[in-house]
């Protein structure tokens, strides 16, 4: 059992949506021996997330509209050339990226930059990431890509890797 103390300090930081402190906090402050491992840390501070939302101390954020992805890829300085969805992870586990690519030298690429538009979480998310992002790209005029929405690879391309992002790469 995890001091009221540290449960309520683990509990602020997830609130706070930092995750990674709070698996720290657990691990280290818990007095659970052995001491958690990370996967597990990470487990158990799901769960408290998953308490907090059943208890309204975090609200989970309202799914974002085609017409609010729209909105945010009008106020981009340079003119979208393709929309792409891509599965990524990070500490609060495996998503979809629903993004606007446009021309222009990035950490990721030296041609190419990109907008996230849009996260989606969960195991069933590639088939709604699929239809907001076909919906966005035809609204803008350009293509969709996903290179792989029936498996959960990581290793899949991006767009700006494939044959059709080279003749774009020339500005």
């Amino acid at each position: 059992m995890t001091p009221a103390s540290v449960r309520d300090e683990i509990d602020e930081l997830v609130c706070q949506r930092r995750v990674v402190l709070a698996i720290v906090a657990l691990r280290d402050k818990s007095g659970i021996k052995p001491k958690p491992s990370i996967p597990l840390g990470k487990e158990l501070v799901a769960y408290r997330y998953g308490v907090l939302i059943e208890q309204g101390r975090v609200t989970v954020p309202p799914e974002t509209t085609v017409e609010e992805m729209l909105a945010e890829a009008t106020t981009l300085g340079e003119p979208p050339v393709v929309v792409e969805a891509y599965r990524d992870g990070d500490s609060w586990g495996w998503m979809i990226c629903l993004s606007v690519i446009v021309r222009g030298p990035s950490r990721h690429h030296d041609a190419f930059d990109e907008v996230c538009l849009a996260v989606f979480r969960g195991d069933d998310q590639g088939e709604e990431a699929a239809s907001k992002g076909q919906a966005v790209a035809e609204r803008l005029g350009v293509p969709f890509f996903f290179a792989d929405p029936e498996n959960g690879e990581l290793e899949s391309p991006r767009w700006w890797d494939t044959p059709d992002a080279g003749h774009l790469a020339i500005t």
